[in-house]
């Protein structure tokens, strides 16, 4: 029997497809174990995961807007070439 390590060292001299192949039998055979199989996301569940997410993560300053930002950059040139 061949011990962990073994068993990587193995795996890293495969071509990088190979690895991923190996992985993803790995995380099916997990699945099943555990009784969960995993199912990838559809592109409209995924998007509706992201507009549920929209505005969850409010920050405590906003950016500042394009004004704002001229308004420092006037003030700092006019005292750098005053």
């Amino acid at each position: 029997m061949l011990t962990q390590v073994e068993i990587l060292n193995e795996i890293f001299t495969l071509p990088v497809s190979e690895q991923y192949e190996i992985v993803e039998k790995i995380k099916d055979s997990i699945g099943q174990t555990n009784g969960n199989v995993q199912r990838e996301l559809s592109v409209e569940e995924k998007l509706a995961i992201v507009k549920s997410l929209g505005g969850s993560l409010k920050m405590k300053n906003p950016p500042m807007t394009r004004e704002e930002e001229r308004e420092i950059i006037y003030e700092h040139l006019s005292e750098k070439y005053k």
